[in-house]
């Protein structure tokens, strides 16, 4: 399966590129649990390399146990399991999972890889996660990804007009936070969303 690009005169300025982020699960409660016990039979201390490839409207997500492809052709999330061989869930990118009771602008700010980030704040029921962006880095176009609600994707670029140097996820089943380590702005060829590589 090829990807699909969107025409290059819609892309001027937009980011194009590799970004390595640090995957880093968390102690959901102190009070129970010391850190030392929580981390104590994880492998690597819970923390894990993410990348994330980005062209136009089309990105790939790189877990340590899975791959997520977005195909703006069909609007359609492949998720490719590394655990389960020729394991491939499909799903639409606009299927709600859990609906956004509010979006809050948080006080938050961090400063990382040289960027002032700001910070908003996605609340369903169950869950909270909290994007940190600076309009300077990662920019993307939010038309690409107004039907995209699979992790809120579209509320966040909606407002943010770019993707996520930060995310920090809060919910009864666990806790994890995500920030970049290294932003590689790049020319990323067709093959590297090419589904047949992972079967």
């Amino acid at each position: 399966m090829n990807g699909y690009s969107q025409d290059s005169t819609n892309t001027a300025g937009l980011f194009e590129g590799k970004v390595t982020y640090i995957h880093q699960i968390l102690n959901p409660n102190k009070g129970l649990i010391s850190d030392e016990e929580f981390f104590r039979d994880m492998p690597n201390a819970g923390k894990s390399i993410v990348t994330l490839y980005i062209k136009a409207n089309q990105y790939k997500w790189e877990y340590e146990d899975r791959i997520e492809y977005y195909n703006p052709k069909n609007q359609q999330l492949s998720i490719i399991s590394k655990r389960v061989l020729d394991s491939i869930y499909y799903t639409p990118a606009s299927l709600v999972e859990e609906k956004v009771e509010k979006i809050v602008k948080s006080n938050l700010t961090k400063k990382l890889l040289g960027y002032e980030l700001n910070a908003q704040e996605i609340h369903t029921k169950w869950d909270t996660k909290t994007f940190f962006f600076s309009p300077l880095a990662l920019k993307t176009n939010p038309t690409f990804w107004k039907n995209h609600k699979y992790n809120y994707l579209s509320e966040m670029t909606a407002i943010a007009k770019t993707f996520p140097l930060i995310i920090h996820h809060q919910s009864l089943l666990g806790n994890w936070i995500m920030a970049a380590t290294k932003i590689e702005p790049m020319k990323i060829e067709d093959t590297i969303f090419r589904l047949t590589n992972y079967k």
